[in-house]
């Protein structure tokens, strides 16, 4: 938090060498998955609603997260954009994924307007929608280095075999 708050730029280095340089926002773009929106479910409020969710085949069925709410909020959401994606399911909470370029950010207040509209139709206990932190860039830069480094260890073993 203190480096996105207090630096212009920032430089990533990996055993001696420069992986990438950038302000911050230019590496959240660059590396991040883009917002967070995530959104806390009330509890199931019914016996029916369980019976329901137990028969729908597309959850989980050790899941508490109501079943029917998420397809239709899903459903939602996917009215604004297509290419909305599920991260994370735990319990009543639901982290999205949505990506974060100007084509969709022009989006945000449109559907998160209709979206407050419709809370209790929903379901929706709280939600809040949030930018990638720096923590997830220097975790995937880490991640592609590291899968660098095992392509060239594979192909040196390849090599070696030939």
């Amino acid at each position: 938090d203190e480096a996105d708050l207090l630096s212009d730029r920032l430089a990533i280095i990996s055993s001696g060498e420069l992986q990438c340089v950038g302000t911050t926002m230019y590496l959240k773009r660059k590396y991040g998955e883009g917002y967070n929106l995530i959104i806390e479910l009330t509890s199931r409020s019914n016996e029916n609603e369980l019976k329901q969710d137990f028969r729908n085949p597309i959850m989980n069925r050790n899941s508490p997260l109501n079943s029917i709410h998420f397809v239709k909020l899903t459903e939602f959401f996917r009215k604004f954009m297509f290419d909305i994606r599920v991260k994370e399911q735990h319990g009543d909470q639901i982290i999205y994924v949505l990506l974060d370029d100007a084509e969709h950010t022009k989006i945000f207040p449109t559907m998160l307007a209709e979206f407050d509209q419709n809370k209790t139709k929903y379901h929706i206990k709280t939600y809040g929608l949030s930018n990638c932190s720096l923590e997830q860039v220097f975790l995937r830069v880490a991640d592609e280095i590291k899968r660098s480094e095992d392509y060239e260890r594979l192909s040196c073993w390849k090599k070696i075999q030939n």
